[in-house]
């Protein structure tokens, strides 16, 4: 793929369900070039073009950068992206207090 278009930027990383911040962070790109990549504003070069196709083939990539990059984010954001990631990618853990159904 020679250019990405905006909308292509943005729903690599909605697909994610990241804020602009913690993708910009997660994947070591400025917050202002996604802003810029996400609008049509700019282009992403050689190596951010590279991130969002590989992103793109493969969103569970997504979870190598962030163990790479996880001291960048703040409590707050790596909680919600922890969160989010055993929600989206593992099998959920049952309530304790979860009604259970009999098989008959």
């Amino acid at each position: 793929m020679l250019n990405m278009t905006g909308d292509e930027c943005r729903n690599i990383r909605y697909k994610l369900k990241l804020s602009q911040r913690v993708f910009a962070k997660i994947v070591g790109i400025g917050i202002s070039s996604v802003i810029k990549y996400e609008t049509g504003k700019a282009v992403p070069e050689k190596t951010p073009r590279m991130i969002y196709e590989l992103l793109k083939d493969d969103p569970k990539l997504v979870i190598k950068m962030w163990k790479i990059n996880e001291h960048k984010l703040t409590d707050n954001e790596r909680e919600s992206y922890v969160y989010l990631y055993q929600r989206k990618w593992e099998q959920p853990t049952p309530r304790p207090n979860a009604p259970r159904f009999k098989a008959y």
